[in-house]
């Protein structure tokens, strides 16, 4: 992803990107021990990181000027897929490819 050159967003967008993607590499190699309120903070934290860009107005054009929003979109989707893996147990079922 692209960098913004502004430093606290650039940040704030790595960690949350990063961590959702150390949990889907976890997924999709088996090795994920989690919870379903795991994943959803996780979508949490994407959404308020986008809402919060969209209602700035030095940052509202950012996911389109640098070309985050499918990559967010992407994101988000795998993690939908992994809720959807959980049993009514709250345990996840064997990892399929998204």
């Amino acid at each position: 992803m692209k960098n913004s050159e502004n430093k606290s967003v650039d940040k704030e967008r790595e960690q949350i990107v990063d961590q959702i993607r150390q949990l889907i590499s976890k997924f999709k190699s088996g090795h994920f021990i989690g919870s379903k309120n795991q994943i959803i903070s996780l979508q949490k934290s994407l959404l308020d990181f986008r809402m919060k860009l969209a209602y700035n107005k030095g940052t509202e054009s950012f996911e389109s000027k640098f070309g985050w929003s499918s990559s967010f979109d992407s994101l988000n989707k795998e993690l939908d897929f992994i809720l959807n893996s959980f049993d009514g147990k709250n345990q996840i079922s064997p990892p399929n490819q998204c």
